[in-house]
């Protein structure tokens, strides 16, 4: 039997050689956008990038006589070219691929490298078009069987992510959880049912890691935030419980909840903390990662732009999270365990808080002794997620700071009457000299501005009239042990650890004493 000839281009039908000319004119408009991307922000990104943007530069380049070569060919020899339908596959190919290079390496820098990154992608696109152009049989045939692995392999992706998210429609699951959905969704999933005992103290009525709030308190402060603010050390060592036993008659209040950012801050402002009637609120800003979050209000995180960003698929963050969890030494008490079957949480003064308070020091030594700290991470991931959190930061890049203020000045204004003020929790790498000498040596040549957020967050927070507590100060103010670390973070967690909470509620206490005391 005669074997059937293999179809190019130029024998394929007018409408699929159609589709294959407007695959060329959407690399042609992708790589335009990259090559004016990278004019534009030239300057920006040779400071952010360092001796990375001549290599994007190059990349560009080539990248456009590449696409240039692929359209002359096109035109001139269409029957060279491979068929529309390997075309077409192949640019999945190039931007699935790419798209996974994109979150190893260049997220979470996201605005103008992903332009660039998507110009990229199609001169990869041009390059494979060309080296493909007038190949015998056997080598496309060795082609089609890469094109068919790929392909099954991002229908297994595909159907995976598709069956992750049914799953987490079905049972929503913080290992899922993702910055996607509305604030008021992200918030509930992060909130415990009442009773459920953490760190030996039951959260109360309202899902919150504190007593249940006095009826008439006197004076109150309702402090919000992420993890930092619902902490990570037992209740009666948080900073609102250390600042509120400095404060005579003022009830300070946790409203923090794991994974939340700005965002959701505004809605808790909005939403739950008027029921307290507060006399100040506090938004506890966290400069690890509030700012990245802030961001995700920005444009360049809409349409498809969001599918570059990692914390979007499931896939990854199962992967990421469920290794990070198995293979770290987790201790049993530091896990959340089931309800007790009581509803409400204790109230102040519950003779049971004076039995924890107690009894602490021996449950958990490292409370009294940060040497006694068991590790949470490994030394990789740990440098890897500071390594993160400092590029996201500190890269000399000011849209998440602007887009933060914006937040905060929606917050404040819900917070009327109420007095509105910011705490700002410095990341460790802030504190600590060895590890921000760590993530320097981690990222040659990059200029990472290690105090950005407090010189941008502070000055502008000021000018605005609002009371600005900084962290940074004071938490370097205190002295460092024999190795020359303060400990006042966990051991490889990001979290503040007992001593650490110590310090910034007495800075609280400190801090809120001298607001109260103003009309």
């Amino acid at each position: 039997m005669p074997r059937r000839p293999r179809q190019t281009a130029g024998t394929a039908s007018p409408g699929a050689r159609l589709g294959g000319w407007v695959l060329a004119a959407a690399a042609a408009v992708a790589l335009g956008g990259g090559l004016e991307t990278a004019w534009t922000f030239r300057a920006p990104l040779a400071e952010l990038l360092g001796g990375a943007a001549t290599a994007w530069e190059v990349a560009l380049l080539f990248a456009l006589v590449a696409t240039l070569a692929a359209l002359v060919l096109r035109a001139r020899r269409p029957a060279a070219m491979p068929s529309p339908g390997l075309q077409a596959r192949l640019a999945v190919h190039v931007l699935a691929l790419g798209t996974v290079a994109y979150m190893l390496w260049l997220e979470p820098v996201r605005g103008p490298v992903a332009s660039m990154f998507l110009g990229a992608c199609a001169g990869a696109w041009s390059a494979l078009l060309l080296a493909l152009a007038g190949r015998s049989p056997r080598a496309l045939r060795v082609v089609g069987r890469v094109d068919l692995a790929l392909v099954l392999l991002l229908a297994l992706v595909l159907g995976a992510e598709t069956a992750l998210r049914l799953w987490d429609a079905y049972r929503p699951s913080p290992l899922l959880a993702t910055e996607g959905g509305t604030a008021e969704q992200h918030i509930v999933r992060e909130t415990l049912p009442p009773g459920t005992i953490v760190r030996g103290f039951p959260v109360n009525s309202r899902g919150d890691y504190d007593t249940e709030p006095a009826a008439s308190p006197g004076r109150r402060v309702v402090t919000v935030g992420d993890s930092f603010s619902y902490g990570v050390v037992p209740w009666p060592r948080h900073f609102t419980t250390v600042a509120e036993e400095r404060l005579d008659g003022v009830d300070v209040y946790n409203m923090g909840r794991p994974t939340l950012g700005p965002r959701e801050y505004l809605h808790l402002v909005e939403h739950e903390v008027p029921d307290l009637d507060p006399d100040v609120v506090v938004v506890n800003v966290f400069v690890g990662n509030d700012v990245n979050q802030a961001r995700n209000r920005d444009s360049w995180d809409g349409g498809a732009w969001v599918w570059l960003d990692p914390g979007r698929w499931l896939v990854v963050l199962a992967a990421t999270r469920w290794g990070a969890v198995s293979g770290q030494a987790v201790a049993e008490e530091d896990v959340p365990v089931a309800s007790t079957g009581e509803r409400v949480g204790w109230a102040a003064g519950d003779p049971r808080i004076d039995e924890l308070v107690a009894r602490a020091g021996d449950e958990w030594p490292w409370l009294d002794d940060p040497a006694l700290e068991r590790t949470m991470m490994t030394p990789e991931t740990f440098l890897g997620v500071e390594t993160t959190r400092a590029r996201r930061t500190c890269s000399g890049l000011t849209v998440g700071y602007d887009m933060l203020l914006d937040l905060l000045d929606e917050t404040r204004a819900a917070a009327a009457p109420a007095r509105f003020a910011v705490m700002i929790i410095p990341d460790e790498f802030q504190v600590e000299e060895a590890l921000w000498d760590d993530i320097v040596a981690n990222t040659p040549g990059e200029a990472l501005r290690r105090l950005q957020a407090q010189e941008l967050l502070v000055p502008a927070l000021t000018e605005r009239g609002v009371p600005v507590l900084d962290l940074l100060p004071v938490l370097r103010a205190e002295p460092t042990d024999a190795e020359g670390r303060r400990r006042l973070y966990h051991l490889r967690d990001t979290h503040l650890n007992a001593r650490g909470n110590r310090v910034a509620g007495e800075a609280l206490a400190a801090f809120l004493d001298g607001l109260l005391g103003e009309p």
